[in-house]
């Protein structure tokens, strides 16, 4: 009986050794894992939604509320990718602005249809005061409110309508990535 729960004993380490070396190889297999450009990544974006995607790209603005979030590009091209910090990483820098960072974490869609469009506008309607009324869009009265906001925020919502209609989908994409590690490229 000794020694069946000593081979049993064994065996039982030696499973959780063999075990503990398969579980160590994933980790060597991701720091093979491809780097994608901002460019690359918003060309098949739509394939790694909620996935954990590495990205390389230059920090062009850091939002000057907190350091919240940041968006990066490819340098010398348009696609632009909003980053956002994770539970474990730091809030961003502006003297970060200009510098190229590798960043890993899960690629997040934010989906824009109709509904959302008709909301947001009535939700801008529904704030003004009494005294101020819309007509298509504008604002009849140019007396004190900030009426350039809502105007600008009403042609932001007009100008989604139209990309809309333009695409194949009854939605628009917006894709930002929740960063787990961050790091300068040297």
């Amino acid at each position: 009986m000794k020694k069946l729960f000593v081979l049993l004993t064994a065996s039982v380490f030696l499973f959780a050794c063999g075990t503990d070396s398969q579980v160590d190889k994933p980790d060597e297999d991701k720091k093979d894992v491809a780097v994608l450009s901002t460019d690359e990544l918003m060309a098949v974006a739509e394939e790694h939604v909620d996935k954990e995607v590495t990205v390389e790209g230059v920090n062009l603005h850091v939002c000057a509320h907190g350091g919240k979030r940041k968006f990066m590009r490819t340098e010398g091209n348009e696609a632009r990718l909003k980053v956002v910090p994770g539970k474990n990483t730091p809030d961003f820098r502006q003297e970060d602005e200009g510098k190229v960072f590798v960043v890993t974490g899960i690629l997040k869609e934010r989906r824009i249809d109709q509904g959302y469009l008709d909301n947001w506008e009535m939700e801008l309607k529904e704030d003004l005061p009494e005294e101020h009324h819309i007509h298509d869009g504008l604002h009849c009265d140019t007396e004190t409110h900030d009426h350039a906001e809502l105007d600008g925020e009403l042609e932001k919502i007009a100008g989604m309508r139209k990309q809309i209609e333009e695409s194949d989908k009854d939605y628009l994409s917006f894709f930002s990535l929740e960063a787990k590690s961050i790091k300068e490229k040297e």
